[in-house]
């Protein structure tokens, strides 16, 4: 059984990977999610630091990513993800950086508009997180906490974090099982007003 990732695709980037020979060989910085299977955290995109991302951006070589599915990780610890192969092993896009037809990025994913099912805005998704072997997509609206910061006594920063299964991905928009008009009665039922900070509501 893998170790479960309970945290979020931000923190994550923190974190080395080192294959089963022990050699570090790069770190996260994307997410690839499986559309056959809800969407569910399939893969982990890894890239080898600052100056190999800037040649393939100046095109002086391939734009050639490798990555791992969770179920190759051996162990998480202190900030390092441990696989159970070896650097040869790990799977890789093709030479434009494209990935096999059924799995998705999420920085593809966070450029797609939020809106609820009669199509209000939600704002746009921030983050991914994995929780007790669940994938959310955290969503963040700036207008909406600013309006609230104005009108209530909540001045904090609040996220909403829905599972990506209950969701509706299209091409270009996703669609979240939340009414936009609700929203400040889940904050009142769910939160104690604050003046700075960020909270979070699971949906």
């Amino acid at each position: 059984m893998r170790p479960e990732l309970n945290l979020r695709l931000s923190t994550l980037k923190r974190y080395a990977v080192y294959d089963c020979n022990g050699m570090d060989i790069g770190e996260p910085i994307d997410i690839a999610l499986d559309s056959s299977d809800e969407y569910r955290a399939a893969h982990i995109i890894i890239g080898g630091g600052f100056i190999e991302e800037l040649l393939e951006e100046l095109e002086r070589r391939d734009n050639i990513d490798e990555f791992f599915h969770l179920s190759q990780i051996k162990e998480v610890l202190n900030e390092e993800i441990h696989l159970t192969i070896s650097e040869n092993e790990l799977s890789k896009t093709d030479s434009s950086g494209n990935l096999p037809e059924n799995l998705i990025r999420f920085t593809e994913i966070h450029r797609m508009k939020v809106h609820d099912e009669e199509g209000n805005p939600l704002g746009e998704t921030i983050d991914i997180e994995f929780k007790n072997g669940r994938t959310y997509l955290v969503i963040q609206d700036f207008s909406f906490n600013r309006n609230m910061s104005f009108s209530s006594d909540y001045k904090q920063r609040v996220d909403f974090i829905i599972p990506i299964s209950k969701m509706t991905i299209k091409k270009d928009e996703i669609v979240a099982p939340l009414k936009a008009d609700r929203r400040m009665e889940l904050v009142v039922e769910n939160l104690k007003p604050k003046n700075r900070g960020i909270d979070a509501i699971y949906i």
